[in-house]
């Protein structure tokens, strides 16, 4: 019989330790998805208030620019390569390049070197003709059909009086765009993504 008691309590026990054993597992378990899932959340906050800072920045150093551009009386060639050529000094590396774009699609722009360039652009670019139409500012991303490579673009109307007369351009490549805002974690394997509404990458 006692034995048997003996048994019984053993046995009563280990139930017991396996009771505590899988409710502490559970704890930790919970205790530690908590805790990753605020350090996520944390690290979103973090990258969300870099790329809007920057992207706030990037607006309002090139709207600057195209106020300038707008309701001047004297808009020569050489006027507004000055104008592209003060503004990209404001600007960090992530630049590619600055363009002002008529209404007939002949421009000017400045490289990230600083090179000056006239250019003639088809007439069925999306973002002009968005801007050109609607007076809007927009951005899009995109392949850059000069380096190859993805690139954010903003596109900002110059007007005189009430009319939209030109847009101002920004090309900023997307690459040192996310290593400007890139944050570690994980020990360097963490990985981080911006995403669309429609929920694609870029």
């Amino acid at each position: 019989e006692k034995n048997d008691i003996y048994q019984r309590w053993g046995s009563f026990a280990v139930i017991i330790i396996l009771i505590l054993g899988i409710a502490f597992v559970c704890y930790t378990y919970h205790t530690q998805n908590t805790v990753t899932k605020q350090y996520l959340n944390e690290i979103a906050i973090q990258s969300a208030n870099r790329i809007n800072g920057k992207i706030s920045n990037d607006l309002t150093r090139l709207t600057v620019c195209a106020n300038a551009l707008s309701d001047t009386d004297d808009l020569s060639g050489e006027y507004i390569a000055n104008a592209l050529t003060t503004e990209k000094d404001f600007f960090d590396e992530s630049i590619v390049r600055l363009s002002y774009v008529s209404k007939d699609y002949t421009g000017m722009e400045i490289t990230a070197s600083g090179e000056i360039k006239e250019f003639s652009l088809p007439k069925n670019i999306s973002y002009i003709q968005n801007v050109l139409n609607t007076g809007e500012r927009c951005s899009e991303a995109r392949k850059d059909p000069v380096t190859g490579k993805m690139v954010q673009i903003y596109a900002l109307p110059i007007t005189s009086g009430r009319k939209v007369t030109a847009v101002h351009c920004g090309v900023f490549s997307l690459d040192q765009f996310y290593s400007d805002i890139d944050i570690k974690f994980f020990n360097n394997n963490g990985h981080s993504y911006i995403l669309k509404q429609d929920g694609s990458n870029r």
